[in-house]
């Protein structure tokens, strides 16, 4: 390898009659070794890295006659590992430059320090959270009633069927069906068919077409009432006569 002069070699910290695989392993390593983004925290100490770069990638074109090798280091990239007998590298604040920045979940990984902690904490926090909402939203939707909600509860239906009934015995039709629905589902007061049936009369009477529909049902199934499917045509045809769509079907229905 005529091309093997004494001091390329020496600059690779190579012996006469290297081969290429040697000379390519030196040159790397030398990179790695030099590469000025290590010193980025030392202009001086960058300077000479620079230097240093330059000749090794003369030395090793010279010697291999190959472009310049790419390095899988650039700036921004995790740095090397520390290497306390590297020379370059003589200052402690030089070591802290290659060591791993704290993590705020560094914990897990057996580390420890204020940022660390700090994370752990607000993922227990959060989770812990979660867990607490989760809960209150279980038991709300499924747990046993408080007998004081469901005192309050019952005492505002009671407010609310007393106001309705009040409302319908001075003439309100739209309280007079309400009136035929608490009874008919038993919504603060006992299920009661006949009841319910004698309030949708009353809205039925005052030209309400649901409650005519309502009435002219439970004619022709006899839910509260003598079964009497005459009365039910009638209810329902005063029904689709006020544009009553379910009406409608019903007696379409009745008719096949």
């Amino acid at each position: 390898m005529n091309r093997q002069v004494p001091n390329h070699l020496e600059t690779l910290g190579l012996a006469p009659g290297a081969s290429p695989e040697d000379i390519k392993r030196a040159y790397l390593a030398l990179v790695k070794r030099w590469h000025p983004d290590r010193f980025a925290h030392d202009p001086e100490q960058q300077t000479l890295a620079e230097d240093r770069l330059r000749s090794i990638n003369v030395a090793y074109e010279a010697l291999v006659g190959e472009a310049r090798v790419t390095v899988p280091f650039q700036h921004g990239s995790k740095a090397p590992e520390y290497d306390p007998s590297d020379p370059a590298i003589k200052t402690e604040r030089s070591a802290y430059a290659y060591r791993e920045r704290p993590s705020g979940f560094a914990f897990w990984r057996g580390q420890a320090g204020w940022l660390s902690w700090a994370g752990t904490l607000g993922l227990i926090m959060i989770s812990v959270g979660s867990f607490w909402f989760v809960a209150e939203s279980l038991s709300y939707h499924y747990g046993p009633p408080n007998a004081a909600d469901f005192i309050r509860h019952e005492a505002k239906l009671q407010s609310v069927l007393a106001q309705t009934r009040r409302a319908a015995e001075q003439g309100e039709v739209w309280a007079a069906v309400n009136m035929g629905w608490f009874h008919y589902h038993g919504r603060a007061v006992r299920v009661s068919k006949t009841e319910a049936a004698a309030w949708f009369g009353r809205a039925a009477q005052a030209g309400d077409a649901g409650a005519q529909t309502q009435l002219g049902s439970m004619f022709a199934s006899g839910d509260g009432v003598p079964a009497d499917v005459v009365m039910a045509r009638q209810w329902w045809e005063r029904a689709a006569a006020n544009g009553h769509a379910e009406a409608r079907r019903l007696l379409d229905g009745l008719r096949q």
